[in-house]
């Protein structure tokens, strides 16, 4: 079943199939990225990408070590974000345990990110429970 759209901005991505997801923010652009699934608006807002995980990614000055593949991960995100203005979906709790934003992410051209990423193999299919949109989608990228 395909939740979302590959290149049509006239269709959003669809909960079970049936259900809109809430758009919860229009022409919201990006400034800063500090992980490979953590945003940062040009407004302050931290944004995490929903149903999916990146590599952990710590500073140096740190006693933990980064995952394999962060740096790649982040850089990546950076790539397809920065300076560009998105659309954000949100499904079920739309606010992390430390105030980020959790969301689903429509690129420019009409991409789903979080498929993007996971085709790119820079982030792993991570549903949480309430957000579970397009998860088979995800698993079959």
């Amino acid at each position: 079943m395909n939740y979302y759209p590959s290149k049509s901005r006239n269709l959003r991505p669809k909960i079970n199939g049936h259900q809109h997801l809430r758009n919860t923010a229009m022409a919201l652009c990006l400034a800063a990225v500090t992980d490979g699934e953590t945003l940062i608006s040009t407004d302050g807002e931290t944004i995490k990408l929903a149903g999916v995980m990146a590599p952990e990614l710590w500073p140096e000055n740190t006693p933990y070590s980064s995952w394999p593949y962060a740096e790649q991960s982040r850089k990546l995100l950076g790539k397809e974000t920065l300076h560009k203005t998105i659309e954000l979906f949100c499904e079920g709790e739309t606010i992390t345990f430390d105030g980020a934003k959790l969301a689903h992410i429509l690129l420019p051209d009409g991409h789903w990110l979080q498929e993007r990423l996971v085709l790119n193999g820079t982030l792993y299919v991570f549903p949480r429970s309430g957000h579970i949109s397009g998860t088979e989608k995800l698993y079959a990228a």
